[in-house]
């Protein structure tokens, strides 16, 4: 990553991203790569995790985040079946629906179907994994932001999207 100086070619995941935006783009920018993640690469909406370094982000995130994705060319058609769950809740609920092979009715049914859409702090989400991760960085520096970084970065098992 060249703004937080920490080399991702360590990183156990195939795929490596990495984009520059603006406070005030990050929830469109975000939403329009979770639309492409979702429609196009086939990625469940419960193998993505969205982890940041700053709490404060969160909050943020948590309130933009379902109106961009809910409607009829969002992830789902109503904005109640978007569940966002924090990292605990991803660990029980989404790991479930990943062990059960995801039996999944047909796609018309998909509009009525609750998706599951983790967002949470990196230090959090420690200990846990996720097929995507999208690492949402703020890039200020604190003393303990390399390492959560890497913590971070190193969650992804097959792609890694970095927000700075």
């Amino acid at each position: 990553c060249e703004k937080c100086k920490i080399n991702t070619s360590n990183i156990n995941g195939q795929e490596v991203e990495e984009e520059d935006v603006g406070k005030d783009v990050l929830p469109d920018s975000l939403s329009l790569k979770l639309l492409h993640l979702v429609k196009e690469e086939k990625v469940a909406v419960e193998d993505i995790a969205i982890i940041c370094v700053d709490h404060e982000r969160i909050k943020f995130l948590k309130d933009t985040i379902p109106n961009l994705l809910s409607g009829k060319v969002g992830l789902v058609k109503q904005k109640s079946n978007l569940v966002l769950v924090n990292a605990e809740q991803f660990a029980t609920k989404c790991n479930k629906l990943r062990q059960k092979g995801r039996k999944r009715r047909s796609s018309a049914d998909s509009g009525i179907q609750k998706k599951f859409l983790m967002i949470d702090t990196v230090r959090k989400f420690k200990g846990l994994e996720a097929e995507v991760i999208v690492l949402v960085n703020e890039l200020k520096q604190y003393s303990e932001s390399p390492g959560l970084q890497y913590v971070g970065m190193s969650r992804a098992v097959t792609k890694l999207i970095v927000y700075n």
